[in-house]
């Protein structure tokens, strides 16, 4: 038994040394608009039909209040974003969500990547915030939308700042400078008045697979290495009787080197005894 305990306690201490390090991000997620067909929801930074903007635990800006809505959202901004849309009448319907997630510190010097292709119904747009467009640095993409675009469903299917020249050692080129950066998607779909629609939207530091949108902070003076978050949707439609998949959760960093802790903890115990 001992000779397993000691097995065990070196296979702990191998994993922690060998666990990915905490996503290195500029911190939780800093604004949000939900636009759930034409009735458009908002934190306080911005402006739109109702602010319902608040701030969990980890200080995450999120909305509060909305049927349906449920941000759970880690320490570093990462997480899932649940909307179960039930409208109780047949028609086609949308939803739109944007998010201003930096990927890292400083966040003006960020770019966006488009991966994959949209899938049926799927709008997106990359662009810097609308309210971060006038002087210095903002000055470089001063024709932004995007928040425009979330509440009027008019997503430009379009990367505004892949520009991959560093803002953070002085890029005064414009357009092919990096900036800061925000994502939305949106999707479209057909209900019947039985059914609903359940979108679940995720913030993580690994690509997802498929369609995302990802935001890179580079490797500067300030980051010594690449950091990204990637933007992904996923849609069910069902009947609206049946209860909604769980949003997947994301652990926060150390959480799996804790269970190991405590199941070593338990071993030694046990041989105690």
């Amino acid at each position: 038994m001992r000779k397993l305990i000691f097995a065990v306690a070196g296979l702990l201490v191998l994993g922690i040394c060998l666990a990915p390090a905490a996503h290195a991000q500029s911190g939780p997620n800093q604004d949000v608009v939900l636009n759930l067909n034409g009735s458009t929801y908002c934190t306080v930074t911005v402006t739109c039909g109702t602010q319902a903007g608040s701030a969990d635990g980890n200080g995450n800006a999120i909305l509060t209040g909305i049927t349906g809505v449920t941000f759970s959202l880690n320490s570093s901004g990462l997480g899932t974003i649940q909307v179960v849309y039930n409208p109780g009448a047949s028609g086609t319907y949308f939803v739109n969500l944007w998010v201003f997630d930096p990927a890292g510190v400083p966040g003006y010097n960020n770019y966006g990547v488009v991966n994959g292709s949209a899938g049926s119904g799927e709008s997106y747009q990359i662009d810097v915030p609308d309210y971060d467009t006038a002087g210095g640095i903002d000055s470089n993409h001063p024709n932004t939308n995007i928040i425009a675009n979330t509440m009027a469903d008019t997503l430009s299917n379009s990367n505004n700042v892949p520009g991959t020249a560093d803002a953070s050692l002085g890029c005064n080129t414009g357009s092919d400078c990096n900036d800061w950066v925000s994502a939305a998607i949106g999707q479209s779909f057909t209900l019947t008045s039985s059914q609903e629609e359940v979108l679940t939207y995720t913030l993580g530091s690994s690509s997802p697979g498929g369609f995302s949108l990802e935001s890179i902070q580079p490797v500067d003076p300030q980051n010594a290495s690449q950091t990204e978050v990637y933007f992904s949707e996923s849609a069910v439609t069902q009947p609206n009787s049946a209860p909604p998949p769980p949003p997947p959760g994301v652990p926060e960093p150390g959480t799996l080197s804790l269970l190991a802790i405590g199941v070593v903890g338990g071993l030694l115990l046990k041989s105690l005894r």
